[in-house]
């Protein structure tokens, strides 16, 4: 596959705590044979807003069409809702996202994917060079590539602590549950992970 993407942005201030934008992105999907080329198009526009110096708020709304040479058309609605609460020490996200996803670079190669998801956060300093976190989500995938009308909802649950040993060096561990239940039942799976990471800064 060769992809291309164009984008252009427009973006108002009324002030320091408010800006509104409006977006138009254009993909390119060119596959070698057999594969079925399209182009998608995706015009959006959002509001961006601070409510108070620890309350701010993102919502971006929009529709997309993807168009290919030989299958049927594809749209939707495309929404990116983001709420973060920041607090002394800790700060709350909410999310909720929608639209399409593409992979082609992973073991499966799924494809252009439909889907919806609800994602929460929790960051915590307990203390100054510690950072523990909690991330729950929730998605609905709609695999229009594969064979069979395939349908998952997926669960993941994870937790994050991370330590800096110096100004330069940082340590990380990362646990993680997933579960996908697919209406095939052969999709089905759960995944645990995890994960030590050391990293540098210079």
């Amino acid at each position: 596959m060769t992809g291309q993407r164009i984008m252009g942005r427009y973006t108002y201030r009324f002030n320091p705590r408010t800006s509104v934008f409006a977006d138009f992105t254009y993909f390119i999907r060119d596959f070698e044979f057999p594969g079925d080329d399209y182009d998608i198009y995706r015009p959006t526009a959002g509001i961006e807003h601070e409510f108070s110096r620890t309350l701010n708020a993102r919502v971006q709304l929009g529709y997309f069409l993807m168009d290919p040479q030989r299958a049927s058309k594809e749209d939707g609605l495309f929404y990116d809702i983001l709420l973060r609460q920041l607090a002394e020490r800790t700060t709350y996200t909410l999310g909720f996202q929608g639209g399409y996803t593409e992979d082609y670079f992973s073991s499966e190669n799924l494809g252009f994917t439909l889907y919806h998801r609800g994602i929460g956060t929790i960051t915590h300093r307990p203390l100054e060079r510690m950072t523990v976190g909690l991330l729950g989500s929730l998605e609905y995938a709609d695999y229009i590539s594969e064979p069979g009308d395939r349908q998952d909802w997926i669960w993941n649950v994870s937790a994050n602590a991370s330590y800096e040993l110096f100004r330069w060096l940082t340590a990380s561990l990362v646990g993680s549950y997933l579960e996908d239940d697919s209406n095939i039942d052969l999709n089905d799976y759960t995944e645990y992970r995890g994960m030590f990471q050391l990293t540098a800064r210079y």
